[in-house]
């Protein structure tokens, strides 16, 4: 009976414990659940919380590039005209300030990047900044950059010569040095001849003349009454347009191997603007111009037909094109 009552007495206990345990198991259980759902609706709180304040952001940046002092496009349009006027009006300035050309350029290269942006966003539906930006053409910096006498972003600068895309045509500029003069404004399609004729043996220049026929490619000038008589000059032909004078004869061969060398710089700054979204925003910028010039031609795709240049660049709202900007190739409907 003492064995029973002993082993009764056990599975009491240990009957008690199991109750002991399943009850503190389930209080753990209903604090972890309880916690849980605290946690869970702080969290939906907060949730709900970030989304009204990122709401909240998105409207007042909204409100900001699209009304604030004319929106994102006017501003940009003003920061263009205000570069102009210092150009045509004040140039000195430009030479005399160290930076302000790169000043005026970077503001308009944030500006723009934030109209990009608004647009992508699809902020713009009606197209009233895009309309407000076209106001005044971007390419305009080209012309600040040279009154400042200095190279524009992106430019590979050598000794004699500094090389760019300006609106989609590979400008070559000397910098004067032993006599080095001119610019040549060269189109996409002359681009392999052009290097070629670098290559080739320099042909007399009077001949040329003479015939009356287009000067493109490598002379010799051999003309008695040329201030140049003796240099060497490398001419092209349309939808390309100028010259460069190679300038002192004792140092035309370094001359003419750095120019030749532009080749890769040329392809490189062609390589570098099919990854951008500018020569992309051709079509788009073309579609606003369209409209205003009603008297006038602006290519569906923004490019000249001829030279291949990004007309908008150099376009505003209400001109009334005949020709391009670029290269002067007469255009028709």
């Amino acid at each position: 009976m003492v064995e029973i009552a002993a082993i009764a007495v056990l599975l009491l206990v240990c009957f008690a414990l199991l109750l002991v345990l399943l009850s503190q198991r389930q209080a753990k259980e209903h604090a972890t659940t309880h916690a849980w759902k605290l946690g869970h609706a702080h969290a939906q709180a907060q949730a709900k919380t970030a989304v009204a304040q990122q709401a909240q952001r998105l409207h007042a940046y909204e409100q900001l590039l699209r009304g604030h002092q004319g929106g994102v496009g006017k501003q940009l349009a003003d920061a263009r005209e205000v570069a102009e006027l210092i150009r045509s009006r004040a140039p000195g300035l430009l030479k005399e300030t160290d930076g302000l050309a790169r000043l005026l350029h970077g503001h308009d290269d944030f500006v723009a990047h934030l109209l990009d942006i608004y647009i992508a966003a699809e902020q713009d539906a009606n197209g009233a900044q895009a309309r407000a930006a076209a106001r005044w053409p971007a390419g305009i910096y080209a012309d600040v950059f040279e009154a400042a006498g200095v190279p524009a972003p992106g430019a590979a600068v050598g000794k004699y010569f500094a090389i760019t895309l300006e609106a989609g045509i590979v400008v070559i500029r000397s910098n004067g040095l032993q006599g080095c003069v001119g610019k040549i404004n060269l189109a996409r399609r002359d681009l392999e001849r052009f290097f070629n004729d670098l290559a080739a043996k320099p042909r007399g220049l009077a001949d040329d003349r003479a015939a009356g026929v287009a000067s493109r490619g490598l002379y010799l000038v051999d003309i008695p009454d040329d201030a140049r008589l003796g240099q060497l000059t490398i001419e092209v032909a349309s939808p390309s347009s100028g010259r460069i004078h190679l300038g002192n004869p004792e140092r035309a061969q370094e001359v003419l191997h750095e120019l030749r060398s532009l080749k890769r710089a040329a392809l490189k700054l062609l390589e570098d603007e099919a990854k951008g979204t500018t020569r992309k925003g051709a079509a788009p910028r073309a579609r606003i111009l369209r409209r205003d010039a009603l008297l006038g031609h602006v290519p569906d795709d923004g490019l000249c037909p001829a030279c291949e240049g990004d007309v908008t660049m150099r376009l505003k709202l209400g001109d009334k094109p005949t020709a391009c900007p670029l290269c002067g190739t007469p255009w028709s409907d």
